[in-house]
């Protein structure tokens, strides 16, 4: 375990908790940092806080990608109605495919 992350965890003991706690806390945080790489709690805090704010990003993107895809539909669906009624009234002479 690293000295950041024991320094931590150190301030942390100094709050009256029970042995086991202290156990589960010092897992809990080299969990923590096996899976993300950091050592130091506020990096760990940082991090979620960059994940969340690149989720809210891509969400915002998705919804309004999604307006465009139904906007884009619509315009097809119309242009596909208007070539349509050309091909009934005869303006288009030729073979339809």
């Amino acid at each position: 375990m690293s000295k950041d992350l024991q320094f931590d965890l150190k301030k942390s003991e100094s709050a009256q908790m029970s042995v086991q706690d202290k156990r589960n806390m010092r897992a809990m945080m080299k969990k923590i940092e096996d899976a993300t790489g950091v050592n130091r709690l506020e990096d760990v805090l940082q991090k979620e806080l960059k994940h969340e704010e690149t989720t809210s990003t891509l969400l915002d993107m998705q919804k309004a990608l999604q307006s465009k895809l139904y906007m884009l539909y619509a315009k097809r669906d119309n242009l596909s109605a208007q070539v349509e009624e050309c091909q009934g009234s005869g303006v288009f002479v030729g073979s339809s495919t």
